[in-house]
């Protein structure tokens, strides 16, 4: 079974390093509005200080990654729009500037480049980024599918074996701005993978413990004084959502759930649940604490059937939050 480390289009799924990034980007271009409906925008800093950060995860050997990206101000800027860690310590990155992209590894001491190549500016367009990483061995990146064959870096020998987090960094520059959208990582291909999202609109009839309606937590832009309250153990709280379209061509390879949240009181933890066919399956606890912080739930196939999701199968699911 393939793993499935973390995918999002919001907030809901990443830690923030400021409230310099905010959820609800919906300038035309800057996403692809086929899949999605907005991008996370990360405002610039003078030292690239902005950024999203994964949950954490555990992987080693192939890693991929892929994701949209519109920036602003790169002409004499550079991003790194991905920056991999290894618990605190660096372990790969990506450089992209105006004049192409560079792929780094941190052998212990220092950052190791490979050659940066020119590509498509992702200032004058929206690009699709795929990286992929063979812990301690090589890196590649493709661009709109297409490999770039002269920046990768292969043979090596002291980079990091595993990663654990993920961090998606902007411009270093105040005028600046990177929008990132539909960001995923697996330990599979990705390069043909789609993160399509379906808002919540509504909510459910059967999980209806605590507060904290549709309206309320569905924000725009991430506001953490409002969310979903529950105060009794395996009391759960559920949503509906808009229906999606899957393109011909396509299939639902998983279904994602994320949600910030924080336990307190009695409660000590959350957990995260689809209810399908009239039966709620929950995921187990997913470590949430007295912070709020982002956690997921991928499942590849619908629990009620354990076959792949089908569209009319994901359509009439609801998603849950349950107390611990």
């Amino acid at each position: 079974m393939p793993n499935r480390y973390y995918a999002g289009n919001t907030l809901a799924g990443f830690f923030r390093s400021s409230t310099a990034v905010v959820d609800g980007l919906t300038t035309a271009g800057w996403f692809d509005s086929a899949y999605v409906a907005n991008a996370i925008n990360v405002l610039g800093g003078s030292s690239t200080a902005n950024y999203i950060e994964s949950p954490v995860f555990a992987a080693s050997g192939t890693i991929w990654w892929v994701f949209e990206l519109r920036a602003n101000s790169l002409s004499g800027n550079s991003c790194y729009p991905l920056w991999a860690y290894n618990g605190a310590t660096n372990a790969y990155r990506l450089s992209y500037n105006s004049s192409g992209c560079m792929l780094e590894y941190w052998n212990g001491s220092a950052w190791i480049s490979g050659m940066r190549v020119s590509t498509t500016d992702p200032s004058s367009a929206r690009v699709r980024v795929a990286v992929k990483i063979v812990c301690n061995s090589e890196m590649r990146i493709y661009v709109g599918g297409v490999e770039l064959a002269a920046a990768a870096i292969t043979g090596i020998t002291t980079g990091q074996t595993a990663v654990t987090r993920t961090q998606h960094w902007t411009v270093n520059s105040t005028s600046g701005n990177c929008a990132f959208s539909q960001i995923m990582c697996a330990d599979y291909d990705l390069r043909d993978s789609r993160f399509m999202a379906a808002a919540l609109t509504g909510d459910s009839a059967s999980n209806t413990n605590g507060t904290g309606a549709v309206t309320t937590i569905n924000e725009t832009v991430l506001d953490e004084s409002t969310g979903v309250s529950l105060t009794t153990t395996a009391h759960k709280r559920g949503q509906t959502h808009a229906a999606i379209t899957v393109p011909v061509g396509y299939v639902i390879g998983a279904a994602v759930l994320n949600a910030r949240g924080r336990a307190a009181g009695t409660i000590t933890d959350g957990k995260l649940g689809f209810r399908s066919g009239g039966t709620n399956y929950s995921s187990s606890g997913r470590g949430y604490n007295s912070g709020y912080e982002p956690r997921g739930y991928i499942i590849e196939n619908d629990p009620n059937t354990a076959t792949r999701f089908t569209q009319a199968g994901f359509n009439a699911a609801e998603t849950y939050l349950e107390a611990v």
